[in-house]
């Protein structure tokens, strides 16, 4: 890419940030995996991991995160950083394909989608051991695995795979249109807008800039963040916060 794909611009935000807001929607603890020293720029609450050795792969991330999950969670989705088009819809979807497997993965064109799939922790744990037998490759962790594997049409938001690897696919998916959602505001009437963050759908009703409002979406609080990342369907609501 030519430079950190965690800190590449989505429409306001970083695409570190607006892809752990999504995940945080419906997992906890969201863990991200940086390089030593690497400053990321990230949503409350959400906990971070160091990768030692970035230049051995994805793999030695997972170990890394793993290390921090610390079997508090039984499963666990395991998404790039470069998935701006990542739905809850899509997470939701693999997750709860997982069940009596170790491994819920999309196939896209007969290849394994990955870095946007659902594991037992258990399966991920393997990832220290299979570092040390030289077999650094993400695709080691499904070797004798129970996979279950989906098409592309068996799941919602089937977008959310859709990475970018080159500057030229990060222009592509940065040309398309932002996230259809509605908006109201103070009980005025919804419109819809296309918005990427929690920002910039108040900026489509005229929320002065400066006001910290009471947000939720899809009935949900969420934070009062103007970064807060919004997905296609989503419906806002804002009302004035105390003071």
């Amino acid at each position: 890419m030519g430079a950190p794909k965690a800190t590449l611009d989505w429409h306001g935000t970083p695409l570190a940030h607006r892809v752990a807001g999504i995940l945080a929607r419906m997992c906890a603890p969201v863990i991200v995996v940086g390089a030593a020293g690497q400053s990321l720029p990230l949503p409350p609450g959400v906990e971070t991991a160091v990768d030692t050795a970035p230049e051995r792969g994805p793999l030695e991330g997972i170990a890394a995160g793993v290390r921090v999950l610390a079997g508090r969670a039984p499963a666990a989705f395991l998404a790039g950083t470069d998935l701006p088009l990542l739905h809850p819809a899509f997470v939701t979807a693999l997750l709860a394909a997982l069940p009596g497997y170790d491994a819920a993965v999309v196939a896209v064109g007969g290849h394994d989608q990955l870095l946007a799939a659902a594991y037992e922790t258990g399966l991920l744990e393997r990832a220290p051991a299979l570092l040390a037998e030289g077999r650094p490759r993400v695709a080691a962790l499904l070797d004798g695995a129970r996979v279950r594997r989906l098409g592309i049409r068996d799941v919602a938001e089937p977008e959310s795979v859709r990475n970018a690897n080159t500057p030229q696919e990060y222009r592509e998916l940065h040309g398309r249109p932002q996230p259809a959602v509605i908006v109201s505001a103070a009980g005025g009437p919804p419109i819809h807008v296309e918005a990427s963050t929690l920002g910039a759908a108040a900026a489509h009703v005229g929320w002065r800039s400066g006001t910290r409002p009471i947000a939720t979406v899809n009935g949900l609080l969420v934070p009062a963040d103007p970064a807060t990342p919004l997905v296609a369907g989503d419906i806002v609501e804002l009302r004035a916060g105390p003071g």
